[in-house]
């Protein structure tokens, strides 16, 4: 996250999910998540404007994450993933 930032990445283009915690797994699924982000952060979907950085760990713990993290690479421009 700090050399992204560092190298002049907007921090409204980054999210990070921690899905060890049980707020975040309880929270939607990571289509809501990640839609929350578009709509309440970066103020522009994943296909507008400058690439969308997506740090997930623990994403495992999600059911149905593996779904999920497919439809958004395959229906988005956001190419900057980092899954743990």
């Amino acid at each position: 996250m700090e050399a992204l930032l560092a190298g002049g990445v907007k921090p409204t283009d980054v999210l990070v999910l921690r899905f060890d915690l049980q707020t975040l797994r309880e929270a939607g699924g990571l289509l809501g998540l990640v839609r929350w982000f578009e709509a309440n952060i970066r103020q522009r979907d994943l296909n507008s404007g400058a690439p969308a950085f997506l740090l997930l760990d623990e994403v495992q713990k999600l059911p149905r994450w593996n779904e999920e993290v497919k439809h958004l690479a395959e229906t988005t421009r956001a190419r900057h993933w980092h899954i743990t």
